[in-house]
């Protein structure tokens, strides 16, 4: 025997089904979501040392093991809330989606890795400037957020290179991140002890010198005599800008096969205290 609904009760389904279907397209609409094609990644083993790269930055702790990754075949940027973006974080669990052309660029993953470590959204100076400059990117409407960058005006105080403290971290691979070979990261830093802007006035390596070293290091195998690998960076000027309370970082990752290694860092022409890594030993 068929069954039939009353006219009335058929009017309160309908309304309740209406009911439902809104609620669950506002749902959809206000969360955000995976871009549409992007794929899940197993994280290069890179990302492990990033991701402690980032925690040391900013002091900031997190579980890396919780953060799923996804990747957007084929792509230089991605949209996200009506922008075209590099990169971006979802919380809840935590998801990290990258354009595909930027999976690989350290200051951009970190960018979402400093997101997933706040689990916030937005980008506050202290945290994406002040702490973390350098480390992360932070162009665009991240520097509009964060208030920009300062620039010291011309009679801004001038400080020699042992004023802003320059100090080195360096972080090895843990065991399980090794192979035949593991990352190194270097992370120098200096800060500005002021509440203004200053300068930091630079020598030249040789008198003469057109160019100033700012951040460098040097790797050994665990003898100054032998060099492994080295990097620096150079000024075209003197004058080093520093904003008021500013940290300012200069990151080296690199990767090693196993063995010891000395690694010295610098600042301008002051060596910082040489430390000795392991990697797979």
């Amino acid at each position: 025997m068929k069954q039939w609904m009353s006219s009335s009760v058929m009017r309160v389904v309908l309304v309740l089904s209406a009911l439902l279907s809104l609620a669950l397209a506002c749902s959809n609409a206000t969360e955000p979501r995976v871009a549409l094609g992007a794929i899940q990644i197993t994280p290069p083993a890179t990302y492990p040392l990033w991701w402690r790269l980032t925690q040391t930055c900013s002091g900031l702790t997190g579980d890396y093991a919780s953060v799923q990754w996804y990747v957007v075949p084929n792509t230089t940027t991605i949209p996200y809330q009506g922008q075209d973006v590099d990169a971006y974080w979802i919380s809840n669990p935590d998801r990290i989606v990258l354009a595909d052309a930027r999976r690989n660029d350290g200051r951009i993953v970190r960018h979402e890795m400093l997101h997933a470590l706040r689990h916030a959204n937005g980008h506050p100076r202290d945290a994406y400037l002040t702490a973390c400059g350098g480390v992360v990117a932070c162009d665009g409407v991240c520097a509009l957020e964060a208030g920009g960058y300062d620039s010291p005006p011309d009679n801004a105080p001038v400080l020699q290179p042992s004023d802003v403290t320059p100090r080195v971290d360096v972080l090895a691979p843990l065991p399980a991140e090794v192979s035949d070979t593991g990352s190194v990261a270097v992370l120098i830093t200096i800060t500005n002890p002021r509440t203004e802007p200053v300068w930091v006035k630079l020598s030249p390596r040789e008198s003469g010198d057109l160019q100033y070293p700012t951040f460098g290091i040097v790797a050994d195998y665990d003898d100054p005599a032998r060099i492994a690998t080295l990097a620096a960076e150079w000024s075209n000027g003197d004058l080093l800008a520093l904003g008021a309370g500013e940290r300012k970082h200069y990151v080296w990752t690199k990767t090693l096969p196993r063995g010891r290694y000395g690694v010295l860092g610098y600042f301008n022409l002051d060596s910082l205290p040489r430390q000795v890594i392991s990697i797979g030993q």
